[in-house]
């Protein structure tokens, strides 16, 4: 396949720092919420883990967000859920054949008299 020679010199321009201005200022940033945007995302929250469309596009409306700054907030609030409530739901005895230690040490196998 022939080189874009454009898109590589774009890429030589990124890695050495000579992008413009202008290509600079169409990154976009990291979106900053207000207490009352992220006090209303966590009530909804609390009643649905999973918004539809249309409830998507209400709450975005109301809150002056767009439809997928709600979405990804809400993708990301799964991810913080499910990483705090990990134990709880799987009781921690699951079928792991390992314990898992906080103290960074390896994990030692259990022996299973059904492994043998």
């Amino acid at each position: 396949a022939p080189i874009d020679h454009s898109q590589a010199a774009h890429y030589s321009d990124i890695v050495n720092g000579n992008e413009s201005m202008k290509d600079a200022r169409r990154k976009s940033s990291r979106p900053t919420f207000t207490g009352h945007q992220i006090f209303a995302l966590e009530k909804m929250f609390e009643n649905t883990k999973y918004l539809a469309g249309t409830e998507r596009s209400r709450l975005a409306s109301q809150l002056a967000m767009s439809e997928a700054q709600v979405k990804v907030w809400f993708q990301n609030r799964r991810t913080k859920w499910r990483k705090k409530h990990a134990p709880e739901v799987h009781g921690g005895a699951g079928d792991k054949r390992t314990k898992q230690r906080n103290d960074g040490s390896i994990p030692i196998v259990e022996s299973d008299s059904s492994l043998t």
